[in-house]
């Protein structure tokens, strides 16, 4: 079964191969021959490969240029009303924060509790 992939070629040897590695790869994968390579590929190349695994390790079967899409980009020009900026400003008071000894639920920070022993608001003592 074949599969394509994006290769970039490391190098080539005087013996008439090439190593390449998949795109963005750090090591080098495999090696192919040139005959593969199509006309003005150098070192650096991205190209899309076609592939196939074998027991040795994938063979490259064919080689393309990968077509660039053209961007056809307009920039819009942004203009201002001329009229000059003024930041606005805040300023919180945050009243929760200035309870003098309870925690963010009301609660002393003592660990007294307003609710009786058992936990429910029945004060038996009282």
């Amino acid at each position: 079964m074949t599969r394509r992939i994006d290769i970039e070629i490391t190098s080539t040897r005087p013996d008439g191969s090439f190593t390449w590695r998949q795109a963005g790869a750090k090591a080098p994968k495999g090696s192919g021959q040139a005959d593969v390579l199509p006309s003005g590929a150098k070192i650096g190349d991205v190209l899309r490969a076609e592939i196939e695994m074998d027991m040795d390790g994938p063979v490259i079967l064919g080689l393309a240029p990968i077509k660039q899409r053209e961007r056809k980009v307009e920039l819009l020009a942004i203009t201002g009303s001329g009229v000059a900026f003024k930041p606005v400003t805040e300023v919180s008071t945050n009243r929760r924060s200035k309870r003098d000894g309870r925690d963010k639920d009301g609660r002393p920070k003592d660990g007294r509790d307003r609710k009786g022993p058992r936990g429910d608001s029945r004060c038996p003592g009282r």
